[in-house]
């Protein structure tokens, strides 16, 4: 029994001595960017191991491009775009085994650009994501409201007709980027006088208003939808003094009665 058991241990030994490489990790299919380096790993075990890299395409024969347990290709990767790469793997027995091919893609690697377009129906905005590049996007309607599904085309309802300003969040592997536009409601719901009148505009230290009502008040907030200044008029005319404002574009809300009249003023 003893010598069987001596016999069965020498054979396994001399079998151990002899048997080829096996590969206990293949490279992996990747995606690197173009100005990068290119890497592919492998692993395996054995005795004397010495590591033999190849790239192949789907016509023409393979290419020896490098030894070791890793690759590296820093050198215009653009031109192994769409090869193949495998490893063989031999012991100092010459024995060889071969590694699984992974594929190298070379991707431009370009960050998003985040755009969007917007129509309305009253209350009720639909928008359209024209981003290029991106490959998820998450939308902030800017009355509290996110929408993180990463849809293309969403429509949303809003409450009350504001000044809102809406985001758009691009992402994909390489970066992400933000666009803020503004939703303007409150020209939806401003009441068109062809009696009222407001000039110059644009103007820089004066604007004159006149309407043949009585005007209660006025209101001037700015493209945020900070109030910067109000004042009483309770007559059909006034001038606001906008000495103290600085250049750009402001909107000028006056309320005559239970009418509300919303124009959009530029000042020098």
């Amino acid at each position: 029994m003893t010598k069987h058991l001596l016999a069965f241990s020498m054979l396994c030994i001399s079998f151990s001595l002899t048997a080829q490489p096996v590969i206990t990790s293949n490279p992996q299919n990747a995606t690197f960017c173009a100005d990068s380096c290119a890497t592919f790993d492998v692993s395996a075990v054995g005795n004397g191991l010495t590591y033999e890299w190849y790239a192949t395409s789907a016509v023409g024969p393979a290419t020896m491009v490098g030894s070791g347990e890793s690759l590296a290709l820093c050198d215009s990767i653009a031109a192994f775009d769409g090869q193949f790469f495998y490893c063989e793997v031999s012991d100092n027995n010459c024995d060889m085994v071969r590694s699984d091919s992974a594929l190298l893609t070379v991707s431009d690697c370009f960050p998003p650009l985040a755009d969007f377009n917007f129509e309305w129906n009253q209350m009720e905005i639909c928008f359209e994501n024209i981003s290029q590049n991106a490959e998820t996007v998450i939308w902030l309607f800017g009355d509290g409201n996110t929408d993180a599904s990463n849809a293309q085309a969403p429509c949303h309802t809003y409450m009350t007709k504001e000044l809102y300003f809406v985001k758009l969040r691009a992402f994909n592997d390489y970066g992400e980027d933000v666009i803020e536009k503004p939703i303007d409601l409150l020209s939806a719901e401003a009441v068109t006088m062809d009696d009222f009148q407001w000039y110059p505009n644009p103007a820089k230290d004066v604007l004159f208003l006149q309407h043949g009502a009585p005007l209660d008040d006025y209101q001037l907030m700015d493209l945020s939808g900070q109030l910067i200044q109000r004042g009483l008029i309770n007559a059909n005319t006034a001038q606001i003094d906008l000495s103290q404002l600085n250049a750009g574009v402001y909107f000028l809300t006056v309320h005559t009665g239970d009418e509300r009249i919303v124009e959009r003023v530029i000042v020098e």
